[in-house]
């Protein structure tokens, strides 16, 4: 069929400016990497999604990013599994606190892939570090290995979470391929004034897992610890408050041990399951309460 042009919903630009240094145009997203100053930024699609902001000095984002180094600072690890590993910074902010620390990272997007190898310092011949370009849940349904940390960070180039990557068959698979004192780290982004999906997705989660905490930030982005085992509020902040040090990471645990909380869903909070999910049309209302837009990740 014919499209005229002018009924076309969008048409991407072809030039870009001076500080765009790299497009790629994938199955799945449109990857833009652009300069800021010292900043170098991964954009997917439109100037709204931008899924990463990586200073030249790296390792510490001053973001979501950084509160992925929480996590071996409360369990013994040694493997982590990484799904959704865009251009690597959650596995730079793990590194800080466990530095040696096997990874397997899942992306679906081999473009993004290639801009986090060309320009956000992941290595391809990193000993310790396997990357897998593949779908996270049917890769996971398959993988036979066990993890003391699962890191889940899974959009589709937007704020929209496919709805079957956050139910609880999702999560028990999940929990399957973790150890027994495994932690599972999500980011949700919720920046709407209800926290509708914030709370389904923790409501969602506690099906599966005993104990889940949550770190908010002012961004919209929440970091959902949940702990295979169960583990008191009490403990996860006196373990993050007895972190020494003066570097970031352990300034920061000691920060967060003030901040983080349980949040008990309201009642009619929706669970996720694979056959209802209704995900876009709570973010869609979440979008639509946030007057100025959703802040960047």
């Amino acid at each position: 069929a014919l499209i005229l042009p002018a009924a076309l919903p969008f048409r991407p630009d072809t030039t870009w400016g001076a500080n765009t240094i790299w497009v790629s145009e994938s199955a799945y997203n449109l990857v833009r990497v652009v300069r800021e100053g010292t900043q170098l930024v991964l954009i997917l699609n439109d100037e709204n999604s931008v899924a990463t902001r990586h200073e030249d000095s790296a390792g510490w984002t001053n973001g979501y990013f950084d509160d992925f180094s929480l996590g071996p600072l409360l369990v013994p690890v040694r493997r982590a599994l990484v799904l959704g590993m865009g251009a690597g910074e959650s596995i730079a902010s793990m590194r800080t606190t466990a530095p040696d620390i096997e990874i397997d990272a899942v992306e679906i997007d081999p473009d993004v892939v290639e801009a986090a190898v060309r320009f956000f310092g992941v290595q391809r011949d990193d000993e310790k570090l396997r990357i897998h370009i593949a779908d996270a849940r049917p890769w996971i349904a398959r993988d036979t290995g066990l993890y003391d940390i699962i890191q889940v960070d899974l959009y589709q180039g937007g704020p929209y979470i496919p709805f079957y990557l956050n139910t609880t068959e999702f999560f028990q698979t999940v929990r399957d391929r973790m150890a027994d004192s495994g932690l599972l780290m999500m980011n949700v982004v919720d920046a709407g004034s209800g926290f509708e999906l914030l709370e389904s997705t923790i409501a969602t989660l506690r099906r599966v897992f005993p104990t889940v905490a949550v770190f908010s930030r002012r961004t919209g982005n929440h970091i959902l610890l949940a702990f295979a085992r169960q583990r008191s509020i009490d403990s996860i902040r006196t373990a993050l408050a007895a972190v020494e040090g003066d570097d970031l990471a352990g300034k920061h645990a000691r920060l967060v041990a003030s901040a983080i909380a349980e949040l008990t869903p309201r009642p009619e909070a929706t669970v996720f399951t694979d056959d209802h999910a209704p995900i876009e049309s709570i973010t869609r209302r979440m979008l639509a309460s946030v007057s100025s837009g959703l802040p960047s990740q």
